[in-house]
């Protein structure tokens, strides 16, 4: 399952394509996976108001992240290799993307997701291996925020609904019963955290983590 919405994914794909050069394209991709790190981070960390996150250089964020299970430790050459080439272009306006910027690609591809770019995406040209090493880094930022999101809306929802039971029952529910209770209480709590995350985080897709039918599932059952 991925935890990245079709919206966020269309906005990073409109301010990559609509750039006018490879120095634009590659600051708006840099830029758009910064602030998916900096919203990773209000969700894992407590961030008091004096730190400011622009003056932490962006690897040592990202090795944040992987110390917190954020994100996961074979993508750090993918943030490296993004942050190496920003570098590059930040200070050479002029540059541009390179076959040896490609194979370094196509080699950090092989060695942090265990296998080689896909032939069917034709990844054949150094400005679409760069676009493609933004669309995945960015994904592996968004998707942390996206599902850490998710799971602290339900943890609400799971929490609210708590207090508004009287859970104090000692080990009344059992067997049947006790799994009637749970389907019931899971459906509650799908509707009462997709409320909270629609409320809050209009842009990111619900996705349930509980165990609650989805709307599909549901109709299938139906039908």
């Amino acid at each position: 399952m991925s935890f990245v919405s079709k919206a966020a994914m269309d906005k990073l794909d409109a301010a990559i394509h609509s750039a006018p050069n490879e120095l634009t394209q590659i600051l708006r991709g840099h830029r758009a996976i910064e602030v998916e790190i900096h919203n990773t981070l209000g969700l894992r960390l407590n961030l008091s108001s004096r730190l400011d996150l622009h003056k932490i250089p962006f690897l040592t964020k990202v090795d944040l992240l992987i110390s917190l299970g954020a994100f996961k430790p074979p993508f750090f050459p993918l943030f490296g290799e993004v942050n190496r080439i920003r570098n590059r272009f930040a200070h050479n306006p002029d540059a541009c993307t390179t076959d040896e910027d490609l194979i370094r690609f196509r080699n950090i591809h092989s060695s942090a997701l265990g296998s080689e770019v896909p032939p069917s995406l034709q990844i054949n040209t150094p400005n679409h291996g760069m676009r493609y090493l933004l669309l995945l880094v960015y994904t592996a930022a968004r998707s942390s925020y996206e599902l850490g999101v998710n799971e602290r809306v339900q943890t609400r929802a799971i929490s609210e609904w708590l207090l508004e039971q009287n859970t104090n029952k000692g080990d009344l529910y059992k067997d049947e019963e006790f799994r009637r209770i749970r389907r019931e209480a899971d459906e509650t709590l799908a509707t009462a955290a997709k409320a909270l995350l629609n409320a809050e985080h209009p842009d990111v897709d619900f996705h349930y983590l509980h165990g609650a039918p989805s709307d599909e599932e549901s109709s299938i059952k139906k039908g």
